[in-house]
């Protein structure tokens, strides 16, 4: 999606736009990661002077893997984003506070890619109390109970270890 920055005639003027993001431009996901719908982005812009404000959000429907389990993991996230765009001729009149644009567009694509891959979270659970994997047999513990045998405890734990049945 491209915002037509010619389209604002008055300085300070806000003008809204609601679309979709092509992400046939994206790099491929990760195995096991995929977006289930197009992003969505809605917001506003205006333009003061050579700079240009863009404010939004973008809504995300992904599928992922849970980290704690591996199993399939659907998140829907709405992400806040606030830009300001610099009319520059060359890379030498980019202000560091500002992206760079030619001056009759903004490739709003680009910045989705970028909201996206920032927003992408190190730990995704498919539910919050999610018990992941055992780690004696590899069960998956919100499916099925684990059949491992406690391991004998060494008598220098056994204190810590009453400590912990007690509290259970």
């Amino acid at each position: 999606m491209k915002l037509q920055i010619s389209e604002v005639t008055v300085p300070g003027e806000a003008i809204a736009f609601h679309g979709s993001i092509d992400t046939t431009e994206w790099q491929a996901e990760p195995e096991g990661e995929a977006l289930l719908d197009a992003p969505q982005i809605d917001g506003h812009y205006r333009r003061d002077g050579r700079y240009v404000y863009v404010d939004g959000e973008l809504h995300v429907h992904g599928r992922t893997t849970c980290t704690r389990c591996l199993d399939d993991a659907e998140c829907r996230q709405t992400l806040p984003f606030s830009e300001v765009y610099v009319k520059t001729a060359t890379a030498a009149e980019t202000d560091f506070d500002a992206l760079p644009f030619d001056g009759s567009y903004i490739d709003l694509d680009a910045l989705a890619r970028d909201i996206v891959i920032m927003a992408a979270g190190a730990q995704v659970l498919c539910r919050d109390d999610c018990r992941g994997l055992c780690p004696g047999c590899g069960v998956n513990l919100n499916h099925e109970s684990c059949q491992c045998v406690p391991e004998e405890v060494p008598p220098q734990w056994a204190a810590l270890r009453e400590l912990l049945t007690t509290k259970q």
